[in-house]
């Protein structure tokens, strides 16, 4: 069953805030909160001035090594224990005067992870979509790369232990035995090729079309983001009453060659 790609538009509901009437101290909390993804990546490059005004190539600060160390110390969530070498390490990375990193909305290897509630046969069930932004001739989409849903783990999961039988003589018998073997209750993943993958994707895309499988709501959303560079990192959106809050660093890991980058693949994407 050949793997397919959904593909749909999402519109997710942002918090906002506004701005009339705030305290100094107010305000100043609002120009250091990171409140979109986009405004991660400018901050990331340097591509923002303190007051969010965007900067542009020509500009003075335009992704100054200064600025851009200054901000990176910022995308940190600080209430998490994190190894002051690493961070210093990472930080100097990308900033690295030779070769500095820099990120692409547009490009390079990142995903969204989804976490999203469903309703399937009379009941709420949690899963998530794993996502990737899609280059088009012009513009771009989001597309759902892949899905785990717990409750289709039944019909994704061979039991090869029990691979059942069909006589190697059955074409001789015009296959008759197929009605039994095929009846309702059997498992039928038992005469399957175990060589074939039979995918949650597929699944995902049967059920919603039929309208057995109805999306409730989003729960969370998280970015990963694998660099080039040798460096993984995880973002989450934190809000809390301080300045160190939106879409924040939560994890951060050096990757010393690509196949440590792969197997990391695997643990975060891989179903459970």
């Amino acid at each position: 069953m050949p793997k397919l790609t959904l593909i749909i538009a999402l519109v997710f509901a942002c918090p906002f805030w506004s701005v009339a009437q705030l305290s100094p101290q107010d305000e100043s909390k609002l120009y250091a909160e990171t409140k979109q993804l986009g405004q991660f990546i400018r901050r990331f490059n340097a591509e923002e001035d303190s007051k969010g005004d965007r900067l542009y190539e020509g500009d003075k600060d335009w992704r100054d090594r200064n600025l851009r160390r200054k901000y990176l110390a910022m995308l940190f969530d600080k209430e998490r224990g994190w190894d002051r070498k690493t961070v210093e390490s990472f930080v100097d990375r990308m900033t690295d005067k030779q070769a500095p990193v820099f990120l692409n909305f547009h490009g390079g290897d990142w995903r969204a992870e989804v976490q999203a509630t469903f309703r399937f046969e009379g009941k709420d069930l949690h899963g998530r979509l794993l996502m990737r932004l899609k280059e088009e001739q012009v513009g771009s989409r989001w597309i759902i790369e892949d899905v785990w849903l717990p409750a289709f783990d039944t019909y994704t999961q061979k039991d090869t232990a029990g691979a059942g039988f069909l006589h190697p003589l059955s074409h001789e018998l015009a296959f008759m035995n197929l009605h039994k073997v095929l009846k309702q209750g059997n498992n039928p993943y038992a005469y399957i090729s175990q060589e074939q993958k039979i995918d949650q994707l597929s699944l995902f895309a049967y059920e919603t079309q039929r309208g057995r499988l109805q999306f409730k709501q989003v729960d969370d959303i998280r970015f990963h983001f694998f660099l080039d560079a040798g460096w993984y990192f995880e973002l989450a959106y934190q809000q809390r009453n301080s300045h160190n809050r939106g879409w924040l660093i939560v994890n951060l890991l050096p990757l010393s060659s690509p196949e440590l980058m792969g197997e990391l693949r695997k643990q975060l994407f891989s179903q459970p």
